[in-house]
């Protein structure tokens, strides 16, 4: 069947390398389920037994081969967790994990079991078919498509066929077309047994009836949630209370103030008349510009925004100053602080503005930079005083008049939240350390760093003069485009056009045509098209067929090469616009002063990409001169680099290794992480790989272009971290549990109060608004939140309360069931057949379950590790 594969691959091995590499730019995945991240290492080849099955020892090299098929066979069934890309990167360190053995071990018996089964009930005697051997390829398919899919949300790419990551699965598990052919009838047995499984099942109509009865009732609930987090404070009150004057800031200042925002003036002014202004800064414009009047309705936008802008903030300043000064005369050096504050907000009200108050703030949160609003607006604030109570702030994008409030405050809980966990809970801190140690098991992690290596670095080596440039223009065709000098006029339409607008634009353009197909270039450019027009002109200068510009496309641009000088083109109806373009004059070649800049652009960016490949590359080869895993080497060889380069290390501590970002919740983290630190996964990637044994990575090119390259700084072995290192995640335990306490007496007392006022209205009803419950819902028990289902499942009678605790405590739901509704005769008839499906599909595959639980009892699989143990 795919046996030929082995001679195929030969004559297309060179392509299928170049495929596996570019397997390595698509985001982490994760790899082989259920491995244990805590796992000890890896399998060391040198001991031939790696674990038993009812006492028969399994030896590395049988191993290695049911490890090969066990992953082909993940590979083609196991879509979600992309364990085809972890077989094409790294097929060897999967098999070598320890982790991996159970999973093998178990897969050997469930085989053996297979054929034992088999053997007595004889399900599966006919050979494998095409249409099974479709179907079983169909699982790598929805594998690829999956892996297409992540590519893409990376932007990356990841396009390999179905055949092309078959023939390279073969050649990274260095297995043969007959092994592949094993491993498809293997599944296809298992399939096969499942079946035959599946038809023991019956299912009972009373047993359909007793479910739909279940499912389809329809409650009507009110329900609220008491979470623990509410309640994380309830714990540190008491101190905090008893210890209060120990949390009071005595230099913290508090200021009022109001904001003169520009933005909130621009619209307004950009209403009123700005010509003369527009025209006045236009002519100044001309001076320095040759261009000027080709791009005037672009400059004057510009013009026209920049004015608006000016004179927004010269009027926001203008009130400013205005507040700021009656204040300012209103107070005398006896007017206490109230009676200023008084004062500042009814000048504000009188003149429509609104007055915040700021924080507390104190030079402690000035040094560390946290400015709620701004740097400038906190430094305002800190020098504040009731001797010096106003302040007038420009810091440049806003005015502010700031006054001062109060001065000295008691820190709120929040604020001071890390001292309080440290004094309520650092006696307790060790005992629950100690009693939760496994809490704190940590994985082997590395410490790396890595350089990124940029052509920007070698700016001053470059320099491109204008003969080098003119050289490649005289060699180079494609910089000597001919040329039309071409002014669009469009017609620009809403978002909300409807197709009778979009026909009136056109009609529009064809009669300006029309009315000026005879004017000559100069009239057009200078032709008043009034105030109020919907034409507008948009002068493109001198382009080229294939150098596109704002306002155009490819076909408008076509057409006008295909244009006579001094025509119009046909009028072009588009989306948001309708276009036609007039033909001024045509030249047949580009000059060269137009495209020196670049064509100086594009050589500087060869050149740099030149340089900065040659650099890398001459610091691998420092690297790998220096002695096998000498660190120390390594890190003196990026400093004397990072110094010559003026560049700083980027470090990546804590680092999971790569068996470790196999396990499924790192997949996630590992992206993220690539992300944050501006580097591809596929880099990473190639640093968790890193080892004593491989101190550094080979060159990589990232997205942006620039070269990486990474290496090791410290392999740290798997442990359980100090309770000096998770100090602060015990106290947060310690609150949690205590808020969790809490909130539960809370949920009960709640429970007990509302079940004690069901048959007093008012009260109930005072009860149920006070704790947020939700309005009534009807929800059949099928429909229900997972959070009441548990409550539903114990068949609660109307008028009465239900309460359930999420498992991690930290959030108790209430439920009160007004009403149940039994399902009707008539709609249990309806959705029977439904629920027979639905029932059975469950049965079988508790029959397979159930099965398989039971049959692998017979098997005694035991690892090296389980059996020292035992």
């Amino acid at each position: 069947m795919f046996s030929k594969i082995n001679g195929e691959f030969t004559k297309h091995a060179k392509g299928f390398q170049i495929l596996l590499g570019l397997m390595i730019v698509v985001p982490f995945v994760i790899m082989v389920p259920n491995t244990d991240i805590f796992g000890p290492g890896y399998v060391d080849e040198s001991k031939s037994v790696v674990g038993a099955i009812n006492d028969e020892q399994i030896i590395f090299s049988d191993y290695e081969v049911e490890a090969r098929r066990f992953l082909l066979t993940q590979s083609f069934t196991d879509v979600q967790n992309g364990t085809v890309l972890s077989v094409l990167q790294r097929y060897r360190d999967i098999i070598r994990n320890e982790s991996l053995v159970p999973d093998v071990l178990n897969y050997i018996a469930r085989n053996r079991e297979l054929e034992a089964q088999n053997t007595t009930n004889k399900f599966s005697t006919e050979a494998v078919s095409r249409e099974e051997t479709k179907e079983v390829l169909n699982g790598l398919s929805n594998a690829l498509h999956v892996l297409k899919i992540r590519a893409q949300q990376s932007n990356n790419s990841f396009n390999l066929t179905v055949k092309e990551t078959l023939e390279l699965l073969r050649q990274n598990l260095q297995i043969g077309g007959e092994e592949i052919d094993l491993v498809i009838e293997r599944i296809v047995i298992a399939k096969r047994f499942d079946e035959y499984l599946k038809k023991k099942v019956s299912v009972k109509d009373e047993d359909i009836l007793a479910r739909i009865k279940k499912e389809e009732k329809t409650y009507k609930v009110r329900t609220a949630e008491v979470s623990a987090t509410d309640f994380k404070n309830d714990p540190l009150k008491d101190y905090y209370e008893k210890n209060k004057d120990a949390f009071f800031d005595k230099e913290a200042i508090k200021a009022s103030l109001v904001v003169f925002d520009p933005q909130k003036y621009k619209a307004e002014i950009l209403k009123t008349d700005l010509s003369k202004e527009i025209e006045k800064a236009f002519a100044e414009e001309k001076k320095t510009n040759d261009k000027a009047d080709e791009n005037a309705k672009a400059i004057k936008e510009s013009l026209k925004d920049r004015i608006a802008q000016e004179k927004a903030k010269e009027k926001a300043k203008s009130l400013a100053t205005l507040i700021e000064s009656n204040l300012k005369a209103k107070i005398k050096p006896e007017t206490k602080t109230a009676a200023i504050l008084t004062i500042f907000n009814s000048l504000a009200k009188a003149s429509k503005l609104t007055v915040q108050e700021s924080n507390f703030h104190n030079q402690t949160n000035f040094e560390k930079n946290d400015h709620p609003i701004n740097a400038k607006v906190t430094e305002a604030i800190l020098s504040l005083s009731e001797k010096s109570p106003v302040k007038l702030l420009d810091d440049q994008s806003k005015f502010y008049v700031l006054v001062y409030n109060a001065k000295g405050y008691y820190q709120p809980i929040e604020k001071v939240r890390a001292q309080l966990l440290e004094a309520v809970y650092k006696d307790k801190a060790a005992s629950y350390y100690q009693e939760n140690v496994n809490d704190f098991k940590q994985e082997q992690r590395l410490s790396t760093g890595f350089i990124q290596i940029y052509g920007g670095l070698f700016n001053s080596q470059v320099s491109i003069s204008d003969e080098e440039a003119q050289k490649i223009y005289d060699a180079d065709a494609s910089y000597q485009n001919a040329q039309k000098n071409l002014l669009q006029f469009t017609y620009d339409l809403k978002d909300d056009a409807k197709e009778e607008d979009k026909k009136a634009a056109v009609a529009a353009l064809e009669a300006f045509v029309k009315e000026n197909t005879s004017k000559k270039a100069a009239e057009l450019q200078t032709l008043d098209l009034g105030k109020d027009s919907k034409i507008k002109r948009v002068p493109l200068s001198w382009v080229a067929e294939n150098d596109l510009r704002t306002g155009t496309d490819n076909e408008i641009v076509t057409e006008a090469f295909k244009t006579e000088d001094a025509k119009f083109t046909k009028v072009f109806e588009r989306e948001k616009f309708a276009a036609v373009v007039f033909v001024e004059a045509s030249r047949e070649s580009t000059p060269f002063d137009e495209v020196k800049m670049m064509i100086k652009g594009t050589l500087r960016t060869k050149r740099l990409k030149e340089i900065t490949n040659k650099k890398a590359d001459e610091i691998v080869r420092k690297l790998q001169n220096a002695k096998k895993g000498d660190k120390e080497a390594i890190a003196k060889i990026i400093d004397e680099v990072s110094k010559e380069l003026k560049i700083t290390p980027r470090k990546l501590d804590d680092l999971p290794t790569f068996k470790v970002l196999g396990n499924p919740q790192l997949a996630q983290y590992a992206q993220f992480l690539a992300r944050q630190n501006g580097i591809s996964p596929a880099f990473l990637l190639d640093l968790t790989s890193l080892s004593n044994d491989r101190l550094f990575t080979r060159v990589k090119t990232q997205p942006n272009m620039s070269k990486v390259i990474g290496y090791l700084i410290e392999d740290k072995p798997a442990g359980f971290q100090t309770l000096e290192e998770v100090t602060e995640t015990v106290y947060d335990r310690l609150n949690d549990v205590d808020a969790e306490k809490i909130a539960t007496e809370k949920a009960t007392t709640l429970k007990e109060e509302l079940e004690k006022s069901v048959d007093n209205p008012e009260e109930f009803k005072n009860l149920m608004s006070k704790n947020d419950f939700k309005e009534a819902k009807e929800v059949k028990f099928k429909d229900a939140d997972p959070t009441i289902v548990k409550i539903l499942e114990e068949d609660p009678k109307a008028k009465e309360f239900g309460s359930n605790a999420a498992p991690n405590g930290r959030t108790t739901t209430l439920a009160y069931i007004e009403s149940i509704k039994e399902v009707a005769e008539e709609d249990i008839t309806k959705v029977k057949a439904e629920y027979e499906k639905k029932l059975r599909k469950e049965s079988e595959q508790k029959e397979i379950t159930d099965f398989w639980t039971n049959a692998m009892k017979k098997y005694d699989i035991k690892t090296v590790e389980s059996s020292k143990e035992s």
